[in-house]
C-alpha cells in the first residue's frame, strides 16, 4: 500500500468468533520488544507449582521517588499540559501509526476492515488479529509494506518566532520503477495560512519550485528558504514531488510562537464618578483576552484578580489551590458571573493536582518533587478542602482527614512553644481549620495564647493570628474571649515587611473573611476602610495567595452590600484608534464586557454617588519583544558560548553551544523565583545538561520543554551562574527571545 491510501484487511474464521484487529508501525514494536499475542500458549500451557518472592520496598520506593522528582511543577506527568509554560501555538505533529478495530464479529464469510494510512508514513506495518470463539482461540499476523514511489523527508525547526528566516531541507528518495539514472524530480513547496487569527503562516523567500536530479533507487536533497509570518500560529508547509505520472504530497507543521512569554496585566481602581483608563499594550490577536468588569461593589476587583490567577504560569501547591479557592466564595455572591460547570471542572482538576502532593503525613509538598510537606501550604490546602466541603463541593473525605491529621501535628507544636509570630500565625490558622472540622481545640488555643503572652507580651494581639484564634473561640462558643481577640486588628495599620505567605493585603483580607464568617455584626465597621483594604491591588502589590484571600473577602463584602438593596451597574464605553469601539456591557450589579484587541481607552461612568470600582485585565503575547533590559529587583543575563567559551551569535548545524545564565537579586535574598529562558528557533535543549544545583544554589524544580527551560529557586545578591547545553539543528536567522526572571510572590 502507498502512503495516504486505504489499507484493506480481509478476515474470516472457521467458526463464529469475536476478533480484535490491530496494525502497528513495526519500528514501534521493535523498540518495545512486542510480540504478537499467542492465546493458546497463554491459556493452555502446562503450569508448574512455583513460588515467587518479592521485596516490596526496593520495588516500590525507587520508582515512586523517580516519578516524584521528574514530574513537572504543574502536578506531574499526567497533569503537565495545563497551560503553564507551554507553547500554545503547537505545530501539527505526526502521531505514531497505530490502528485498532475494537471488537468485531467474524465467521466463515470474508469480511473487511479499512484503515487510512497517513501520507507521512513509509515503512512496515504489522497487522495482527486475536480471536476467540465458543471452542477455539487463535491469532494471526501479516506484514504490510508502506512505500510511496517518492519518499519526502522534510526537516523543519520545532518552533520559530515571527519574522525568522530559515532553511527547510527536504530529502527525496526515488522508488519509481523504470525511472532510470537520469530521472529529475520536480519538487515544490507551498504554505497554508496559519491556524491563529491574523497568522500568515509561512512565506516562501526563494524559489518555491526546484528540479532535483534523483536516480532510480537513489536519494537527493533540496533546500527551500522560508520566512515565518508576522503573526504567531501553527503553520503548515505542503511539499509536492512529481516524476513522470507519479505525484506525492507531504505536509509538515511548525510552530510560529512569539519571542516573548505570555503575560497578564491588571489595571484596577476606584473613581467617585467617571474613570478613564488607557490600555498601552499591543497584543497579538491569538490567545489575547481583554475584559472589563465594573460595579458599585468592590467585588468588581475580583475579575482582574481571577484573570491573573487563571493565567499564572507556575503551579506550586499554594498556587494550585489559589486558582480555585476564591471561586468557592464567589458562589455566595449573587449576581456575580460565575460559570458553575467551569468551576466543577476546575475543582476536579485541582484535586487531581493536589493528591500526588499529599505525602504519608497528610501534609502537602510545595512542589511535587519536594522532600517533605510544607506547613503553611498544607494548612491552606486543608482550609480549601474544608470550605469546599461546607459549600457542597465533593471534597474527598480521605484527603481531608489525612490533612487534618497533619494539622494536629502543626497545632500540637504550640504546646512546645512558639519562637516567632509567623510560626504562631500558622499554628493559629491550623487550630482554626481543625475547629472547623469538629475538633475540640481548647487545649491548643490555651497553650498558644499563654506562650504568646509570655514571649511577646501584647504585641501578638494586633496580628491576624489573633483573629484566627478569635474565630476558633467563636466556633467553640467562647464569645467573650473571641470578641476580645478579634478587636485588636486594624486594617491597613500593619507596616511589617511582606514575605511570600504573609503580606499586608493577605492579612487584611483574611481579617475581613473571618469577620464575615464569624462576626458579621462587626462587618459594617469595615465598609469605611474598603479603600485601605484594596489599595495594594491598585498598586499591583499582590500575589497568588493574597489575591485569593482578597477575592474571598470581597465576596463577603458584596454579600453585605447586596443585602441592603439593588446595586446599579455603571456604564462602560470604549475607544479605538478610529473612534468609538462597539462593546456589549451587560449585567445586573456588574457591567462586564470583552474588549477587542484594538481598544485603546475605556471609559466607566458610575450609576450613583457611591462611585465605581473597576478591573481591566489584559492577557496575551506582546507584539514587540522587550527592547531594553529591565532590572527591577532581579538581574538576569544570558549569552551563548562556543566550545572555546567565547560568546557567539552564529553557529553551524550540529554545533553544541553552552547557554550561560547569570541571575542575582539586587537587594536581599529572593525566594521562589521563576527563571524562563525561551530558545531561539533552530535549537534543541540537551536535557541531560540541566542540573539541579549550581554552586550553592539549589534548583527546586526544572521544567524542560521543547522550546524553553524554566527553573525555580532562590537567588542571593551574589551571582548564580547556570549553564546548560543546546544543539543547533536547523539553519536560519532566528530571534533570540529575552530571558526572564520573576519573584512569584512579589510582583514588584
Amino acid at each position: 500500500v502507498r502512503p495516504g491510501e486505504t489499507l484493506t484487511v480481509g478476515y474470516r474464521t472457521g467458526a463464529p468468533s469475536r476478533l480484535v484487529v490491530f496494525a502497528v508501525d513495526e519500528g514501534i514494536l521493535q523498540v518495545a520488544g512486542y510480540e504478537t499475542p499467542r492465546p493458546l500458549d497463554a491459556f493452555l500451557r502446562k503450569k508448574a507449582l512455583q513460588v515467587h518472592t518479592h521485596q516490596m520496598v526496593d520495588l516500590i520506593l525507587p520508582d515512586y521517588n523517580v516519578l516524584r522528582r521528574l514530574a513537572a511543577p504543574g502536578g506531574g506527568v499526567a497533569a503537565s499540559l495545563i497551560g503553564a509554560n507551554l507553547n500554545p501555538f503547537r505545530r501539527r505533529g505526526e502521531p505514531p501509526v497505530v490502528f485498532f478495530s475494537g471488537i468485531v464479529e467474524a465467521g466463515t464469510e470474508r469480511r473487511e476492515l479499512r484503515f487510512d494510512v497517513p501520507d507521512y508514513f513509509n515503512g512496515e506495518l504489522r497487522v495482527m488479529a486475536v480471536g476467540v470463539g465458543e471452542t477455539r482461540m487463535g491469532a494471526a499476523q501479516r506484514p504490510v509494506t508502506v512505500r510511496g514511489p517518492l519518499v519526502l523527508t522534510p526537516n523543519l525547526p520545532l518552533a520559530v518566532a515571527p519574522g525568522d528566516v530559515f532553511d527547510v531541507s527536504v530529502g527525496v528518495a526515488n522508488h519509481v520503477q523504470g525511472a532510470g539514472t537520469d530521472a529529475v524530480v520536480t519538487l515544490s513547496a507551498a504554505s497554508a495560512p496559519g491556524s491563529a487569527p491574523g497568522s500568515e503562516g509561512l512565506v516562501m523567500e526563494g524559489d518555491a519550485r526546484i528540479s532535483l536530479p534523483v536516480a532510480e533507487n537513489g536519494e537527493g536533497r533540496a533546500t527551500f528558504r522560508v520566512r515565518a509570518g508576522d503573526a504567531p500560529g501553527a503553520a503548515m508547509l505542503t511539499l509536492t514531488a512529481t516524476l513522470g505520472g507519479e505525484t506525492v504530497r507531504r505536509s509538515a507543521g511548525i510552530s510560529v510562537r512569539p519571542a516573548a512569554a505570555f503575560a497578564t496585566t491588571v489595571e484596577s481602581g476606584f473613581d467617585a464618578r467617571t474613570a478613564r483608563v488607557d490600555l498601552p499594550r499591543r497584543l497579538y490577536p491569538a490567545f489575547a483576552e481583554r475584559r472589563v468588569l465594573a460595579s458599585t461593589s468592590p467585588l468588581a476587583l475580583a475579575d482582574g484578580l481571577l484573570e491573573y490567577l487563571e493565567t499564572f504560569p507556575h503551579g506550586c501547591a499554594e498556587q494550585t489551590v489559589s486558582k480555585t479557592f476564591p471561586l468557592i466564595g464567589l458562589a455566595r455572591a449573587r449576581s456575580f458571573p460565575l460559570d458553575r460547570d467551569a468551576f466543577d471542572a476546575r475543582f476536579r482538576d485541582t484535586l487531581a493536582k493536589l493528591r500526588p502532593r499529599q505525602d504519608t503525613s497528610g501534609g502537602f509538598r510545595f512542589w511535587i518533587g519536594s522532600e517533605e510537606a510544607a506547613p503553611f501550604p498544607s494548612v491552606y490546602a486543608a482550609h480549601f478542602l474544608m470550605d469546599a466541603r461546607d459549600a457542597g463541593a465533593p471534597a474527598p473525605a480521605d484527603m481531608l482527614e489525612a490533612a487534618l491529621g497533619y494539622l494536629r501535628g502543626v497545632a500540637g507544636a504550640a504546646l512546645e512553644g512558639t519562637h516567632t509570630l509567623e510560626e504562631a500565625r500558622i499554628r493559629a490558622y491550623a487550630v482554626y481549620v481543625l475547629t472547623r472540622g469538629g475538633r475540640v481545640t481548647t487545649n491548643y488555643l490555651t497553650a498558644l495564647q499563654q506562650d504568646l503572652e509570655r514571649r511577646f507580651g501584647n504585641e501578638w494581639r494586633s496580628g491576624v493570628g489573633a483573629a484566627w484564634m478569635a474565630a476558633s473561640h467563636a466556633l467553640l462558643r467562647n464569645e467573650g474571649l473571641a470578641g476580645e481577640l478579634v478587636a485588636g486588628y486594624r486594617i491597613g495599620d500593619d507596616t511589617r515587611p511582606d514575605t511570600d505567605f504573609d503580606t499586608r493585603l493577605g492579612r487584611d483580607a483574611q481579617y475581613v473573611y473571618l469577620l464575615a464568617r464569624h462576626f458579621p455584626d462587626r462587618l459594617d465597621d469595615v465598609q469605611d476602610v474598603v479603600p485601605a483594604l484594596v489599595a495594594p491591588i491598585f498598586d499591583n502589590r499582590f500575589n497568588t495567595l493574597s489575591a485569593a484571600y482578597t477575592i474571598l473577602a470581597l465576596g463577603e463584602i458584596h454579600h453585605v452590600l447586596d443585602s441592603r438593596g439593588r446595586l446599579p451597574a455603571p456604564a462602560v464605553t470604549a475607544r479605538g484608534p478610529e473612534g468609538a469601539a462597539p462593546i456589549e456591557a451587560a449585567g445586573e450589579a456588574f457591567a462586564r464586557a470583552s474588549l477587542p484587541v484594538g481598544v485603546r481607552q475605556v471609559r466607566i461612568e458610575a450609576a450613583n454617588d457611591q462611585g465605581v470600582y473597576y478591573a481591566i485585565s489584559e492577557s496575551g503575547f506582546d507584539e514587540q519583544a522587550p527592547g531594553e533590559p529591565l532590572a527591577q529587583g532581579i538581574e538576569v543575563d544570558r549569552v551563548y558560548l562556543d566550545a572555546a567559551g567565547d560568546p557567539v551569535t552564529r553557529a553551524t548545524v550540529g554545533d553544541v553551544l553552552t547557554v550561560r545564565l547569570r541571575v542575582r537579586s539586587t537587594s536581599a535574598r529572593a525566594p521562589n523565583v521563576a527563571v524562563t529562558d525561551l530558545l531561539p528557533g533552530g535549537f534543541e535543549i540537551l536535557a541531560g545538561s540541566v542540573r539541579g544545583e549550581y554552586g550553592e544554589t539549589r534548583i527546586e524544580h526544572r521544567d524542560v520543554r521543547e522550546d524553553r527551560l524554566v527553573l525555580y529557586g532562590a537567588f542571593d545578591t551574589t551571582v548564580t551562574e547556570i549553564r546548560y547545553h543546546v544543539k543547533a539543528v536547523a539553519p536560519g536567522e532566528f530571534t533570540a527571545p529575552a530571558a526572564h526572571a520573576e519573584a512569584m510572590y512579589h510582583r514588584d
